[in-house]
């Protein structure tokens, strides 16, 4: 398994436990962010303006059951 991207470790549950669902949980987002400079002339500041821009975006959101109490899938 490849758990790098996000820094996550796989669940170890070393106790009993009651399970009464199971979701499925999918988030797709992007984030950029990039500037603009004007540069001056010669014995100037090197930049004169400098602008900065950024976007977030999202794609999907979701949350699936995959399993639940009574073992069927609820929408």
């Amino acid at each position: 398994m490849h758990y790098d991207t996000f820094r996550q470790s796989p669940l170890v549950i070393s106790l009993k436990l009651s399970i009464s669902a199971i979701w499925l949980i999918a988030k797709g987002k992007a984030f950029v962010h990039w500037t603009e400079q004007k540069m001056r002339g010669p014995g100037e500041s090197r930049f004169k303006e400098v602008r900065h821009h950024s976007s977030t975006e999202e794609y999907f959101d979701y949350a699936i059951p995959l399993l639940t109490s009574s073992g069927k899938y609820q929408a």
